[in-house]
């Protein structure tokens, strides 16, 4: 069991196809979207990892491609870090999905400062992730499904362009502060969930009532015709 920081993706593969590693700091390697591709090869082999170390490797979109399967199938991992990646929208978007459907045991996810634009939903699947760091994107909306997280327990969302949140919680550090306050927006979010839920009723009852007061109208011009012909 073993904590390795190689200085090569040849090393790093060679490491964690031989060895119990259990944490994986590629911080003094240059990844990039090519080494993604290499190291790939060595996560496919390993069942041990449970931290994975990916910040500031220049990953893209198309890097994450060849290496998020790898990383979706590592059966112990509780933390992975792609902080200051290239990512974008569209491969948080992909790692999400990959990550809700086979890496059940994630705890801890950071995907800051990587240009992404809206919250990547399939997050919400995470069932058992209790941190999440999403702070210097360019996202303006969280889901209010986040608030039903069953093991969340600290959001960041630090730097980014919230909209439409109270001044509570604005004071508190969501939006530009550091120190977010994850139980004040949670309780934002519920809020904000029995509002649409109201809504949503009372859109049922008003379609109902309309559907009770048409079928009267057609009912009171069927006895009216037939009225005409006696």
């Amino acid at each position: 069991d073993m904590l390795l920081k190689p200085k090569s993706v040849e090393e790093a593969n060679a490491a964690l196809q031989q060895c119990r590693i259990k944490s994986l700091d590629c911080t003094q390697m240059k990844l990039g979207d090519a080494g993604c591709i290499v190291l790939s090869e060595g996560l496919s082999h390993n069942s041990t990892l449970q931290t994975l170390l990916l910040w500031h490797q220049k990953i893209s979109h198309d890097g994450l491609a060849s290496i998020a399967p790898a990383i979706s199938r590592l059966p112990a991992l509780r933390e992975l870090n792609f902080y200051r990646n290239r990512l974008g929208t569209v491969g948080s978007n992909q790692l999400a999905e990959l990550l809700t459907k086979n890496c059940a045991p994630l705890q801890t996810l950071w995907l800051g400062d990587n240009s992404i634009q809206t919250f990547p939903s399939k997050l919400l699947g995470l069932t058992n992730l209790q941190r999440l760091h999403m702070n210097e994107n360019k996202i303006s909306r969280v889901p209010n499904e986040l608030a039903l997280s069953p093991s969340l327990q600290h959001v960041d969302f630090d730097h980014n362009i919230l909209c439409d949140l109270p001044e509570l919680v604005f004071i508190s550090g969501i939006k530009r502060l550091p120190g977010p306050r994850w139980d004040l927006l949670k309780i934002h979010l519920l809020k904000q969930l029995q509002i649409e839920e109201e809504s949503r009723q009372r859109k049922l009852e008003e379609e109902e009532e309309e559907k009770r007061r048409q079928a009267e109208l057609d009912k009171q011009k069927v006895e009216q015709e037939e009225a005409e012909e006696e």
